[in-house]
Parts: C-alpha cells; structure tokens; sequence
C-alpha cells in the first residue's frame, strides 16, 4: 500500500469493492479505526464481524486477538490503525481461510492468492513447496508455490507499519484445549454431539456459509448429522 501522514491506501483483493470503500470510510468516522473482513464467521457472543466496530483502547494485535478467539468460522480480516500507523492482519484460528503475504520494496502486499502477489513482479516457484504440494497436497509451515510469497500460519497474525516493516505475532488459543482433563468414552460422545448440534444451528441460522468438508471423521459425521 501507498500511505501518507494523513491517509492509508489499503486494497482488498478478496472481497468486493463495497468492503473496501465502506471500510475506508468507516476508518475515517471512527477515530481513523477500520475493520475490514472476508469470509463467513459465526459469533460466539455478541454482533458480526461485519457489524464490529474497532474498539479505541486496544492496540491492533489485541484487538486481532480477541477477535479470533471471539468467532468461528472460515474468514480473514483485517485491522487498520491509522493513528497508529499500523495494521493487523490475520485469519480464523485454524488457518482454514488461506492468506499470503509479499514484500516489496515500497510496501507490503496481502492476499488469498499466491499466484496473485507471485505475478505482480516475477518470481520462481519454490521447490521445497512444490514438492511438498505434490507430495501432499499443500505446502507446509510458512512457504507456498512461489519464492518470497510466504502464507500467514493460523497460529500467526501479521502486524505491517507504515514504513513497511513486518512482525509475526503468536497466538494460539487452541493449545489451551490440550491441557484439559482426558475424557471417557461416554463423556466425549457426548461432546461430540453436543459440538455438532451446535454446528447444524449455525449453518441453518447463518445463511450461506462456508463449510472445509475434508472427508474425515469429523466431516462425514457433520454431512451425517445435516442428511438426517
């Protein structure tokens, strides 16, 4: 992005054109904060993503925090600062949504396509990555198909200042859930359909949502569950 002392130029290459408007604007209303998302989320409490307001006390990684802890769901977004000159970027806790990340020598660009940020200036494919994707049907950790596009990880969240300067932030809330207690049989029977039925009342409730069906265990039961 171009940026100036007064204004951030900010282009959203998955989404429409009404996200990217509305978010500048919203940003300018708001104390020069924006939110601005991709995908389809489902609140734990509280409104949408789309309807979230940026709050004005927390710093653009804490704010990216909450949010991912606050929703499900497959999504992106992004949090601007203009005040502070910084930016926010991340996915769902999983890393479902799949975004990448270029730098360039004036600036940093942000997608859902590798091949997109790999066509802007010429670049070769990654061997590494191109044999694990052949291998197994993705690259893994941070490398994609392409030399310098790197993806941001699920457990990452990407902060870009105005000089064009990058930092990977950890967070990861899913490791919490491996210290719990190890359940029974009868006790994880009973969670599982419990996650489900929670699952079914927000792709009913949620309009057209996304679903990652990958054909295991979890996937054939949820495809169960909605056939019934």
């Amino acid at each position: 992005p171009a940026m100036d002392s007064s204004e951030w130029h900010l282009l959203i290459v998955h989404g429409s054109e009404r996200c990217a408007a509305s978010m500048v604007q919203h940003g300018r209303r708001a104390s020069l904060r924006a939110l601005a998302a991709c995908g389809h989320a489902w609140p734990r409490s509280g409104p949408g993503l789309q309807d979230t307001l940026p709050a004005a006390n927390l710093l653009p990684v804490a704010e990216a925090r909450s949010l991912r802890e606050r929703f499900d769901g497959v999504f992106a977004f992004s949090i601007v600062d203009v005040a502070g000159e910084r930016v926010a970027i991340g996915s769902d806790v999983l890393g479902t949504f799949h975004l990448y990340w270029r730098v360039f020598d004036d600036g940093v660009a942000v997608s859902s396509s590798s091949r997109f940020l790999a066509s802007i200036t010429r670049t070769d494919l990654d061997p590494i990555g191109v044999q694990e994707f052949v291998s197994s049907g993705t690259p893994n950790e941070d490398r994609s198909l392409w030399q310098g596009v790197q993806k941001l990880r699920g457990s990452q969240i990407l902060l870009i200042d105005r000089n064009g300067r990058t930092a990977l932030e950890p967070h990861r809330p899913l490791l919490s859930l491996l210290h719990e207690p190890v359940r029974g049989l009868e006790a994880s029977v009973a969670e599982l359909h419990r996650a489900i039925g929670s699952v079914l009342s927000r792709l009913t409730t949620s309009g057209r949502p996304i679903v990652d069906v990958t054909g295991g265990n979890d996937s054939r039961a949820l495809a169960a569950a909605m056939v019934a």
